[in-house]
């Protein structure tokens, strides 16, 4: 071989290695996408270092792409009140970036469930099943490639006969809490369900429903239940009302409702000018002796929205319609419509004159 042949070879060389080079420096710096859920029913802020704002409405997908693994990341309320704080917790190697398409999904606080299909695409003479798999608490959820995002997958694709291919879909299914339990236990995934309930208490997105629901769930094992209710109230994590109200009605399946009380009367002294727990021992009272506990309290409702439940039950029950009636108002600008779903209950028995639970259930005699 001529020195000029060997001289053109190695320019070559070097001229291929760099192209693959530039091509997988372009490949490795192009930005991963980010899909931000928010199952909420309101407006939400995603906070990012070094980034704009950006906002993500309610019951939809954000749009976005993946920053610094690292980065601090807030989202938060309208009102401003931090729902989550994290460092960007992804992180994608050489290969996913190079020879993938990888994406991450983003679910604030576990609210929605991410549902990802593996969808079959055939030719004639050809079949397959789809693939579900649902992700109930996961909040990063990554995927090597995703060919549809959070929109509707094509009804066919044009394949020769014989061929199949699988096309990744993602989307999410958001609602309220009970909703989604129900969607799981239609499904037979019962551990799935405890697993979604006590992800929600953890992270404090449990609304009063799943309360209900997880009660029911462990009347049959109350101390497990404690336990496990303890546990989370420990950690400090959780919505601390909803714990206790969860602990107060599977304590009462097996201790005399006196132990209880008492049990709450001596935390209510302890914490004299904590609302939340004043709630939590008129819970156990009822008529004078609940509004004697909650009523110089009521100032402080927006610290604990319950008091005013409880409140606007024991008015209606004692028929002060006028002042059950401001008192359901402030309730339900403040817990939206479980308040007025209590004041139901408690209406109808006193129409009825049947008893009332101090939740404001219903107790049939």
């Amino acid at each position: 071989m001529t020195r000029q042949r060997i001289i053109a070879a190695a320019v070559a060389a070097v001229l291929v290695m760099g192209g693959l080079a530039a091509r997988y420096a372009a490949l490795w710096l192009q930005p991963v996408p980010l899909y931000v859920v928010n199952g909420f029913e309101e407006e939400l802020t995603l906070e990012t270092r070094g980034r704009e704002q950006e906002s993500i409405g309610p019951l939809s997908v954000l749009f976005t792409t993946c920053p610094r693994h690292g980065t601090p990341m807030a989202v938060r309320k309208t009102s401003g009140e931090a729902l989550e704080d994290f460092t960007f917790p992804v992180k994608f190697g050489v290969g996913a970036r190079v020879f993938g398409k990888p994406a991450a999904v983003y679910n604030v606080a576990s609210r929605g469930i991410i549902e990802l299909r593996r969808i079959p695409y055939a030719g004639a003479g050809a079949s397959g099943g789809i693939e579900e798999t649902r992700y109930t608490s996961e909040r990063f959820i990554t995927f090597p490639a995703l060919d549809v995002a959070f929109t509707d997958a094509p009804q066919s694709v044009p394949l020769p006969p014989g061929k199949l291919e699988y096309r990744q879909a993602v989307d999410f299914f958001a609602g309220r809490d009970i909703e989604l339990i129900w969607l799981l236990e239609a499904e037979g995934r019962f551990s799935e369900c405890e697993e979604f309930a006590v992800d929600r208490f953890r992270c404090g997105s449990a609304s009063p429903d799943l309360a209900d629901f997880f009660t029911s769930w462990y009347l049959a094992s109350p101390d497990a239940g404690i336990a496990l209710i303890d546990e989370i109230l420990v950690s400090g994590g959780g919505d601390m009302v909803l714990l206790h109200r969860v602990r107060q009605d599977l304590e009462l399946t097996f201790e005399p409702r006196r132990a209880v009380v008492e049990r709450y009367r001596r935390l209510y002294v302890e914490h004299p000018s904590d609302p939340s727990y004043a709630y939590l021992y008129a819970r156990m009272l009822s008529g004078k002796e609940a509004l004697d506990v909650i009523s110089p309290l009521l100032e402080s409702v927006r610290r604990c929205p319950w008091l005013a439940v409880l409140a606007a039950q024991e008015t209606l029950l004692q028929r002060r319609f006028a002042e059950a009636a401001r008192l359901y108002m402030t309730a339900s600008g403040l817990l939206g419509d479980y308040a007025g779903l209590c004041l139901l209950y408690t209406s109808d028995a006193a129409d009825e004159e049947d008893s009332v639970d101090p939740g404001g259930r219903r107790i049939i005699k």
